[in-house]
């Protein structure tokens, strides 16, 4: 691993990670066949993702100023969050109202804008959002931004400065264990389908997903503060040099080819059972392997599997993927709708040219004018090159 890579404030290969993720969703709705798994491995990835960027950026702050600005963290989630899906769920609404069709989205608009679609698609057996549909992943991530830095100040007064990391560690896996063990007593076998729900759904029972994440977060701080820049400026790489190759070149490849080749294999047989297995103990796998293909991509830059994420179609992917996921879901249930009798070629062309247009409008027209609110003014002055790194695009 070469110093630039440990000093960048900005890993492409990350937004090259997001375009798979979202790739694999967007499989999934489109043509199950393609990625039968893809949807909730895709949303996993996301998840772990979240974890590690959101915990990233809270242990720098505190690090660096002693304290956490809530105000700020919670302001800086809303605006790159909030525009886009106030945007989409009127969008939904006006062509619910107008084609007299989705009555479950008018229904669930309010639910979806405060953040509880998850809740309700558990109240409804994983229905009830209509083409708001998958907008329930969004829910549980903000219910974990308005959980998590309240939990890791907590973590963090509870002991000293230079033991935070530590802290927020122990935190983070206990939370993760907690969570499986929690979804391992929570299915029912009376009732598989609300269980399913429950287990796929409730913030309860995905929050390992975010927190192994996490956890990565606060064990890459704890490295970091255990090397420290040298006296040269330059980090002290060697000492983690064969095993973060070892990640880049091997463990993050492999990890990454499980979960896409796991995202293609169909359930099978009695798909309840398999939903069980999956939803009690692949999906914490997945996040795991997520975790060393994140470690690879921050920590392994000048390896090969790192290098292709930041390929510039991937990263470009990756950058809209928010409004790439927001957009496509509706936008393939409208087309189905309005084109029933037209051939796949034909209908699939258009989801596509329509998901494009409106990823676009909305990156253009609302989130870019958002993000720049949100990162505020910027300045000609370059970084200290001292100053460790910080993923600035959570």
């Amino acid at each position: 691993m070469g110093t630039e890579q440990a000093e960048r404030r900005y890993w492409p290969a990350l937004d090259g990670l997001r375009a798979v993720a979202v790739l694999l969703v967007i499989a999934y709705h489109g043509e199950r066949s393609l990625a039968p798994r893809g949807g909730a491995i895709g949303v996993t990835m996301f998840f772990t993702l979240s974890g590690f960027l959101i915990t990233t950026l809270l242990l720098r702050e505190r690090a660096k100023s002693g304290r956490i600005r809530l105000g700020r963290f919670y302001w800086r989630r809303a605006l790159r969050l909030l525009p886009a899906l106030v945007t989409l769920v009127g969008v939904a609404c006006a062509y619910a109202w107008l084609t007299g069709n989705q009555e479950q989205t008018l229904s669930a608009a309010i639910g979806v804008l405060l953040y509880v679609g998850n809740w309700l698609r558990t109240l409804h057996d994983t229905e009830g959002l209509g083409l708001l549909e998958h907008t329930w992943s969004l829910s549980v991530e903000e219910q974990f931004y308005l959980v998590w830095p309240l939990a890791v100040l907590a973590a963090a007064a509870l002991v000293s400065k230079a033991r935070q990391a530590e802290a927020v560690l122990v935190l983070a896996v206990g939370g993760s264990l907690a969570s499986l063990l929690w979804r391992l007593q929570l299915w029912d076998a009376d009732q598989p389908r609300w269980s399913a729900s429950r287990l796929y759904n409730g913030t309860d029972a995905v929050a390992d997903q975010l927190l192994v994440g996490a956890a990565l977060a606060a064990a890459l701080a704890i490295w970091d503060r255990r090397h420290p820049p040298a006296a040269t400026g330059e980090l002290p790489v060697r000492e983690g040099g064969t095993f973060f190759g070892f990640v880049g070149s091997v463990a993050a490849p492999l990890a990454l080819a499980y979960v896409v080749f796991v995202a293609r294999v169909h359930p099978g047989g009695d798909s309840l059972a398999n939903d069980r297995r999956y939803l009690e103990w692949g999906s914490l796998t997945f996040a795991l392997a997520a975790a060393v293909v994140v470690l690879g991509c921050v920590r392994a830059g000048d390896r090969w599997l790192p290098r292709l994420l930041s390929l510039p179609p991937l990263v470009a992917i990756g950058k809209v993927s928010y409004g790439l996921y927001l957009w496509h879901f509706p936008v393939i249930l409208v087309v189905d709708e309005q084109l029933p009798d037209a051939s796949d070629l034909v209908r699939g062309g258009t989801v596509v040219v329509a998901t494009a247009v409106t990823t676009l409008l909305s990156w253009f027209l609302v989130e870019r004018p958002f993000l720049a609110l949100k990162d505020g003014p910027r300045t000609s002055a370059p970084a200290p090159p001292r100053q460790p790194a910080v993923p600035t695009r959570p």
